[in-house]
């Protein structure tokens, strides 16, 4: 990797911090407008301790509260509002333990150790631009939601068909749902802020390591693996809850999709019906909605993927080539290619297997399965 062109190391930590600044600033404002912001810092004095008592019993208290309210709406509502529930919920619980633990900082030195942030810092318009385009659509989708769901609850609209709801828990929930979608612009902008980050430093390794001309001699070849091997675990420090809010949505989305197909295949299209077609337009809207997010996660995936593992083609490249490599450099590429193939490098989902084409193409599947059933069942 090129470190030359980044001699000043003090002014490239500054942008990367002020970048990272950037980047969680969403996260940071929906963080004290629940007034959840800041770790678990150990107190310094009674008055901190005080401060971090009161912090944790709110925080508390609020999950319970969503989590309450997310069981009740499990038994009393429709399928689709406790599916729109529970990703509100998966955002909440996300930023919340993003926000309380050490993730952040842990990335960030780990960044400045391993490439001190080139292929962010190179790709910061990216960076920026996802999140600006996460907040954009996550803050619109989650008002445009709310509304519908809040004028099916009072009655102005009658969407789906639902139990009789009381004035308390009708009360009770748009609170709830409220809080939850609130968290989804800055989840979303966060989660594909790191994955961006993560994936345009594996991309520039890549790409360096393809264009050197000296990478068949053994320390240039050192050089890269070890670089390559602390890129591994930079995103090791912010896979696991990268995972599980990717893993979580994706289920959730499919559920969700799968409710709304139902409904929708269901649905009498005739002419008399005419002046109702509003009810499946909106739940097309809220079928897009989940369908673009999953788009989007599995193409962030599918990206970061695909630059961890591209290293093993410029490797078999040198084995192969006319120049005759160090003695020592085909055995050490043959066991980081061995590696990189069967260790699930990338987000995963819950754990069982990475997200890659092969997962996408098993999800689109099942997806056309469940189609299929839908129409076998109402045909």
């Amino acid at each position: 990797m090129d470190f030359a062109a980044y001699d000043n190391s003090e002014a490239i930590s500054k942008k990367l911090e002020s970048l990272f600044s950037d980047i969680g600033r969403p996260l940071c404002y929906t963080s004290r407008c629940l007034f959840i912001y800041g770790p678990f810092q150990a107190p310094k004095s009674s008055w901190q301790k005080f401060q971090r008592t009161v912090q944790i019993g709110w925080t508390i208290l609020l999950s319970l509260f969503v989590v309450g309210v997310a069981a009740i709406s499990v038994c009393k509502m429709p399928p689709v509002y406790y599916c729109v529930y529970l990703i509100g919920c998966i955002d909440f619980f996300f930023l919340l333990y993003w926000n309380k633990s050490e993730r952040v900082s842990e990335y960030s030195k780990r960044l400045k150790k391993s490439s001190i942030g080139v292929g962010t810092l190179k790709n910061a318009k990216q960076v920026l631009l996802k999140r600006n385009v996460s907040l954009a659509i996550g803050g619109l989708c989650s008002m445009m939601v709310f509304g519908i769901l809040a004028a099916d609850m009072v009655g102005v609209v009658h969407l789906l068909p639902k139990k009789s709801i009381s004035l308390p828990w009708c009360c009770l929930y748009l609170t709830s749902l409220f809080l939850v979608l609130l968290c989804v612009p800055a989840a979303n902008s966060t989660a594909f802020c790191y994955i961006e980050s993560a994936t345009a430093e594996f991309e520039i390794i890549d790409r360096d390591f393809g264009h050197d001309g000296n990478k068949h001699q053994l320390p240039v070849a050192r050089h890269y693996i070890r670089g390559h091997g602390q890129l591994l675990k930079l995103f090791a420090a912010v896979r696991g809850p990268l995972s599980a809010w990717c893993s979580a949505h994706i289920s959730l989305n499919f559920i969700a999709i799968y409710k709304i197909f139902h409904f929708l295949y269901g649905y009498d299209f005739g002419t008399l019906h005419v002046f109702k077609f509003w009810k499946p337009a909106l739940l097309s809207f809220l079928l897009v909605l989940t369908l673009v997010q999953s788009i989007c996660i599995f193409y962030s995936a599918i990206m970061l993927r695909k630059w961890i593992v591209g290293i093993r083609d410029a490797m078999m490249k040198v084995a192969t080539s006319e120049r005759i490599p160090h003695e020592q450099v085909f055995p050490l590429f043959s066991l980081h290619s061995l590696d990189l193939h069967h260790q699930p490098y990338g987000l995963s989902f819950f754990g069982l297997t990475v997200i890659n084409r092969h997962f996408v193409i098993a999800c689109v599947l099942i997806a056309g399965l469940g189609a299929l059933y839908c129409y076998q069942q109402y045909n």
